[in-house]
Formats: structure tokens, sequence, C-alpha cells
């Protein structure tokens, strides 16, 4: 999921930061704290009138 900040979660694995090269030099703190629960609460409560778009990527 890329939430509305920038953040990049998905599967468990470290957030990363859209605006920043790389992990270890990011200054942002995330949106979310870890875990499932969080990324589905903040899904839930987007407006009704979002767009969820579902993306498969191999970098």
């Amino acid at each position: 999921m890329l939430s509305l900040g920038g953040w990049w979660y998905g599967d468990g694995g470290p957030v990363a930061h859209g605006a920043c090269r790389h992990r270890d030099d990011c200054p942002h703190r995330p949106e979310l704290p870890d875990g499932q629960q969080h990324i589905d609460r903040y899904l839930v409560d987007l407006p009704g009138d979002t767009l969820l778009v579902g993306l498969h990527c191999h970098v």
C-alpha cells in the first residue's frame, strides 16, 4: 500500500518513504505503526470516494 503521505507498506516488510533514496538515510517517521491491523484501519478510514488500486511490483 502507498499511503497518502508517500509511505510504502506491504507484505509485512519494512516500510519505505517515497521521497527518500534509502531507508537508512530517511529522516522521516512512518505514518502507521507496524502491523497489518494498522494498514487495514487506515484503509477503512479513507474517504468513501477514495480509489484503491492494487499493484504487484518487482524491482
